[in-house]
């Protein structure tokens, strides 16, 4: 039986983190995305030590999404390698659960094609990322120097 799935990540800002997380609902990849603003980290990067100020980002989905909703972050998200953690949940609330899988669950055709809808919700994520910075091109990646965060 397929488990509830939260996925770990860090934003360096929180426009950045609902831009995506706004993608990853609207492509149901997600059924809720939290976002934690505030967060300092102290991280090893390039045979340095840096610290930076993130969002943290807990993805509520479904195992069988892991990959799609991998890539989606991953094409969306502003760090040059961001961190993508997978912290399967073994259980919880039986209406949470439900919840869950009924916003992720989507039509037997959308089961079968879970990375195509996760390239749907990265495509999503970086219109509305070039729609609120006012510009067609895209952000660029920054390095950790000009952006003051991890680049995990």
């Amino acid at each position: 039986m397929e488990q509830a799935l939260v996925v770990y990540t860090t934003f360096p800002d929180e426009a950045s983190a609902e831009s995506v997380a706004r993608g990853l609902v609207a492509g149901k990849l997600a059924a809720c995305v939290n976002m934690i603003p505030g967060m300092t980290s102290l991280y090893a990067w390039r045979g340095a030590i840096e610290t930076g100020r993130e969002v943290v980002a807990l993805i509520k989905t479904r195992e069988g999404l892991a990959e799609a909703v991998r890539a989606a972050v991953k094409a969306a998200h502003p760090y040059e390698t961001p961190v993508i953690l997978f912290l399967p949940a073994s259980g919880g609330d039986a209406d949470t659960l439900a919840w869950l899988f009924a916003e992720t669950g989507g039509g037997p055709a959308e089961r079968a094609q879970p990375a195509q809808r996760g390239a749907k919700a990265a495509a999503s994520a970086s219109t509305a990322r070039r729609t609120s910075s006012g510009s067609k091109a895209a952000k660029p990646r920054r390095s950790p120097a000009s952006r003051g965060g991890p680049t995990k």
